[in-house]
């Protein structure tokens, strides 16, 4: 994904909102630091999506 849809997952005012994407751990410091996420609850997040047929 890009950072867009990414950070649009993660904005409750974007129509791509979802709660239940993990939430971003800060890796640096400062307010625009680094981020990155936890594989596994990444990997949660894409198993409890819907598959394509």
């Amino acid at each position: 994904m890009c950072a867009a849809k990414i950070y649009g997952l993660l904005d409750p005012k974007s129509p791509y909102y979802d709660p239940a994407f993990p939430r971003p751990i800060r890796l640096g410091n400062g307010k625009r630091g680094a981020v990155g996420w936890l594989a596994s609850e990444v990997h949660e997040w894409l198993i409890s999506r819907p598959r394509a047929c």
